[in-house]
């Protein structure tokens, strides 16, 4: 399984154990991923979700839409609209999830 992708015949002989195997390993490559980009880093480093160093520096802060809502006071659908005219920061997406940087709201919050 270390080759997998190199390894055309094995497609289709996978147990779904194997594949849940294969999928939790890139969740945790792609988070690595978004982490290290979202800090400002360049191209990450090749790890293994094994080979992770636990005491990794943080990424940025990132918040979901009902937390944006509750620090700045409004509803989670004010929030929408605001992103939708322009008039808040965008979010970013991470995986099927939106997020925010708390550095932009921090800023929104200094600039309104």
């Amino acid at each position: 399984m270390d080759n997998f992708l190199e390894r055309p015949e094995l497609i289709g002989k996978l147990s779904r154990a194997e594949v849940g195997k294969l999928f939790a390993q890139v969740r945790v490559l792609e988070g690595a991923v978004f982490a290290k980009l979202l800090s400002g880093g360049g191209e990450p480093e090749h790890q293994t979700p094994a080979s992770a160093p636990s005491t990794q520096e943080p990424g940025p802060r990132m918040l979901s839409r009902s937390e944006v809502a509750k620090r700045i006071a409004v509803s989670k659908i004010t929030v929408t609209r605001m992103v939708a005219r322009e008039t808040f920061p965008a979010p970013i997406h991470v995986g099927s999830q939106l997020r925010w940087r708390l550095s932009d709201i921090e800023r929104w919050e200094r600039e309104t």
